[in-house]
């Protein structure tokens, strides 16, 4: 699979003293949420067929789905992804949102 080349969505390069970006108003913000869900949906590819999902950041990386089953199959994976220098902690936070959701399992009660 091709690497996307578009960029990361950016709300302001201007970070306030907590380090987030000034919200101006609501349509904004649902703006550039939509913008970085779409980004995210270009690097975070599901294939029901063989049970994967490849991460497309720096290079390819695919994940083995039928190897998560649990929370703690969540946890080990969170804990591998952090290891991926080429991974934000929003990246991985992402990801892992999105295979619980697509394996069905509950990571928030």
């Amino acid at each position: 699979m091709k690497i996307p080349t578009s960029e990361r969505p950016k709300l302001d390069e201007t970070l306030d003293e907590d380090g987030l970006p000034p919200i101006i108003n609501r349509m904004e913000l649902t703006d550039w949420g939509e913008k970085l869900e779409a980004w995210y949906d270009e690097r975070i590819i599901f294939n029901q067929s063989n049970n994967t999902c490849t991460l497309l950041f720096e290079y390819p990386y695919e994940i083995d789905l039928e190897r998560i089953e649990s929370v703690r199959d969540i946890l080990e994976w969170t804990l591998h992804l952090l290891e991926k220098e080429w991974l934000t902690n929003e990246d991985i936070t992402t990801i892992i949102e999105r295979i619980a959701k697509f394996k069905r399992i509950k990571i928030y009660h």
